[in-house]
């Protein structure tokens, strides 16, 4: 057994798919399958199981990833620890909602930055892919977007990953949208004034499990949709599309000011939850972003 077949095992899993795994380690699906067979045999037991969905790990299968992940995180840890020994190069890699003020926060420290070395990766997703990718490794720090009445769900998902769960604030979601909206004057929204005009929804970032409830699901009744893929393309819609809205985490009033924009509160919507989650010890780099997602938080609940 080496920490090759290792990989191939916990990406068979993750893909829940032989040849899906095979092309994303750029392999044929013959090999793959003979290396997993291989693997099998060492073991005496058969790793996974066919399924009418694809495959999924038996409960020795369970017991091998457990091990096996962590495994390959000691190693990753291990190479990190002395790759860049004598190096000022700061590394982070994130993974959050698509939130503007985490993204303001964002750009705020990595300027504080820009005059050393660094490799940063921000990634937006939803909060079961933003769970899993910190489990795996692939973010050193995630934030996750839920609705406190499912909280938990997810923050016992979190726990049985064994991954650190701080939140971060409970908030009401707002309406965003241009100035000249024709409900822009009102100062509190509900939802249903807002169901005859035209949502902007994230079309790539969906719930993925019954507890994963989108803001819109809940409150919003609009029967037209507007799906973008860009956090650009969103504010170009809202300044284009007459009536058009979507609901947002509270935005920075320099985002509002520079896309024209308006944010309407709506006391009658429910509770949602930002928490920052990790595994194992939190970097430094990723300590000081969290620093300055407080910083932006605390900004907003003073407006």
């Amino acid at each position: 057994m080496d920490l090759t077949q290792m990989r191939y095992a916990v990406e068979i899993a993750q893909c829940g798919s032989i040849s899906k795994a095979a092309k994303k380690l750029y392999m044929g699906q013959p090999n793959l399958s003979k290396a997993l067979r291989e693997l099998e045999e060492e073991l005496g037991c058969s790793l996974f199981r066919r399924t009418s969905q694809g495959i999924e790990p038996t409960r020795a299968g369970e017991e091998f990833l457990v091990y096996a992940r962590k495994i390959l995180g000691q190693v990753e840890s291990l190479k990190a620890l002395y790759q860049h020994k004598g190096q000022t190069e700061i590394q982070l890699s994130l993974c959050v909602p698509r939130a503007s003020y985490v993204a303001s926060a964002f750009c705020q420290w990595a300027q504080g930055h820009a005059n050393g070395q660094f490799r940063l990766q921000y990634r937006e997703a939803n909060a079961s892919d933003t769970i899993q990718n910190v489990f795996t490794g692939d973010a050193h720090l995630g934030i996750v977007r839920y609705h406190t009445e499912r909280a938990d769900y997810f923050e016992g998902l979190a726990a049985a990953k064994g991954l650190h769960l701080a939140p971060l604030w409970d908030f009401h979601m707002v309406a965003l949208m241009h100035k000249s909206h024709p409900l822009a004057p009102i100062a509190d929204i509900s939802p249903s004034r807002l169901a005859e005009y035209p949502e902007v929804l994230h079309g790539d970032i969906t719930a993925t499990s019954p507890e994963d409830i989108s803001p819109t699901a809940q409150d919003s009744q609009s029967g037209s949709h507007i799906l973008v893929y860009d956090r650009a393309a969103q504010f170009d819609v809202l300044r284009s599309v007459r009536g058009s809205f979507m609901w947002v985490s509270p935005m920075p009033a320099e985002v509002l000011e520079r896309e024209q924009l308006v944010q309407r509160p709506c006391s009658s919507g429910w509770v949602y939850r930002d928490a920052a989650i990790w595994r194992g010890h939190l970097p430094d780099a990723a300590s000081g972003f969290l620093d300055t997602v407080h910083e932006e938080i605390n900004a907003l609940m003073q407006v």
